[in-house]
């Protein structure tokens, strides 16, 4: 199913966007001048991209640190509940 967006959003509308009328390029803007908006435009889209890569390692370092092994020392004296605080843990963290 394709939908058109010019059907369900009138004409009219489409031109009272704000956010088209503020990334529209200028009407009268002459050639260096486009040729540096674009310049500007591109060394932003590289530090986006560049800012996305680090997210994206940042992530997956985090991974592998979430599924690294986690040693713990139950202390306390008897009866007071180690094995079954141990298996509430194995319950609640373990690999699905």
């Amino acid at each position: 199913m394709v939908l058109s967006l010019t059907k369900s959003v009138p004409v009219d509308h489409l031109n009272n966007d704000p956010l088209s009328q503020v990334i529209a390029p200028p009407k009268d803007e002459s050639p260096e001048e486009r040729l540096a908006r674009q310049a500007v435009e591109e060394k932003a889209r590289k530090i986006s991209d560049d800012i996305d890569k680090f997210l994206k390692r940042d992530g997956d370092a985090a991974e592998k640190r979430k599924s690294s092994t986690v040693r713990v020392l139950l202390l306390g004296q008897s009866e007071c509940g180690k094995s079954t605080a141990l298996k509430n843990f194995q319950l609640i963290y373990s690999p699905q």
